[in-house]
């Protein structure tokens, strides 16, 4: 009975190992599409994990340990948190909308999302820019200590999101940013 059960689960775990190494990884892809006559297209499909190894090979006087030192700059990181905290405990709502004869501009937070959208009303090739951040996106970002933004805290955070991130399109051409689980 003993090495019936012995059999049994070597058979499971050895059956469990291609469907753990199957197990669907997370991809950051960017295309560029340009639609002029010569118009080239890009396409960038990278593991989510290649930003976080990145991340820790760049030098440390740009970043160290994932985080990046923001010194010397009009707002500090301090001021940031106190912002976001403020964004947060909003809600949902709009923040900033601005509404002019060549574009409006809307950024608010909806759900578990801070959406920015820009549209060119008056342009022959208008302009249209979406961006969608996560709340916890920015939380981690934000979870640094002094002024220190915490970029894998980010990147770790985004490796759980799908869908699409950025989108613009100005009539010439188009970038779309998106997390999925394909690798191309």
């Amino acid at each position: 009975m003993l090495r019936r059960t012995v059999i049994a689960a070597a058979l499971v775990a050895a059956l469990s190992v291609p469907l753990a190494a199957q197990e669907a990884k997370p991809w950051i892809h960017v295309q560029v599409i340009e639609a002029e006559d010569d118009g080239a297209t890009i396409k960038v499909n990278l593991p989510l994990a290649l930003a976080q190894v990145a991340l820790d090979v760049v030098p440390k006087k740009f970043l160290d340990k994932g985080h990046l030192k923001l010194e010397e700059h009009d707002i500090t990181v301090l001021d940031l948190r106190r912002l976001w905290q403020e964004v947060k405990a909003g809600g949902d709502a709009e923040f900033v909308t601005v509404e002019s004869e060549k574009e409006n501009i809307a950024v608010a937070r909806v759900g578990q999302m801070i959406q920015v959208r820009v549209r060119e009303t008056k342009e022959e090739k208008a302009e249209n820019v979406r961006v969608d951040i996560p709340i916890r996106v920015v939380d981690a970002l934000l979870s640094g200590e002094g002024e220190e933004l915490d970029l894998v805290a980010a990147v770790d955070q985004l490796s759980a999101e799908r869908g699409d991130i950025v989108s613009v399109e100005d009539g010439e051409t188009s970038v779309r940013v998106w997390i999925d689980d394909k690798r191309g």
